[in-house]
């Protein structure tokens, strides 16, 4: 039986990634961006067939609505958000911090996130897989900063982790089980070209965590490589 994947946040970088590898695996998988036409690389795709492309703001709940009407009731057996942004850079002790920049980076970093997978949570239910993806990033550990800094992005990762958690731990009864994932440093436009990894090996890592993904306890926290990361 054909399994399919949704992907938020699929125009470029790891999104990007995801569809490319998954559709690769024989997943059909719908994709969302705020703008198809504008989308050239994910376009590229669907000569491939297997792919659907949405339009979606993630900031904008009547976006959302519409995007979940169009699903109707198709099931989904990974839902894979990965929509972020970094906001602006040097946002720290002895540099502004304005209340717009935050707030805007809590908004697309963990509201949305929250909202997304609430509004779609049935629709993983009522798959084979019951898959709940969150790629978040480690800068939302608090016990692994050691260099401070980058107040609003790792705030809003930070409050992304704790409610995706809390999310797990309600939806268990619908017998969906939740991953967060570390995508290590890569090489994508926020990441930068000093990163440490390219898209294709942390897509691919992170696959390999979603196949195994019932040998973990529902909500916890990794990277692509598997290793384990504290809150």
């Amino acid at each position: 039986m054909t399994k399919t994947a949704c992907v938020i946040g699929a125009n470029r970088g790891i999104g990007l990634g995801f569809v490319r590898q998954l559709l690769a695996q024989g997943y059909q998988v719908i994709a969302t961006c705020r703008h198809p036409e504008k989308a050239d690389a994910l376009n590229q795709l669907m000569s491939k067939g297997g792919l659907r492309i949405y339009p979606l703001e993630v900031i904008d709940d009547k976006a959302l609505e519409t995007f979940a009407k169009q699903l109707g009731d198709q099931a989904i057996d990974r839902l894979i958000i990965s929509a972020g942004i970094m906001g602006t850079h040097g946002v720290q002790h002895g540099n502004p911090i304005e209340r717009d920049n935050l707030q805007h980076v809590f908004n697309v970093n963990a509201i949305s996130h929250i909202k997304i997978a609430d509004r779609l949570v049935d629709l993983v239910a009522a798959s084979n897989e019951k898959l709940l993806v969150q790629i978040t990033s480690k800068m939302g550990s608090i016990s692994d900063n050691r260099s401070g800094g980058y107040y609003a992005y790792r705030g809003s990762r930070a409050a992304l982790n704790a409610m995706i958690y809390s999310l797990a731990l309600d939806i268990r009864g619908k017998g969906v089980h939740t991953l967060l994932l570390h995508p290590g440093w890569v090489k994508t436009d926020m990441g930068g070209p000093n990163a440490l990894i390219d898209v294709a090996t942390s897509v691919a890592g992170m696959l390999n965590m979603m196949e195994n993904a019932r040998e973990y306890p529902t909500g916890s926290f990794f990277d692509y490589s598997g290793a384990k990361i504290e809150w």
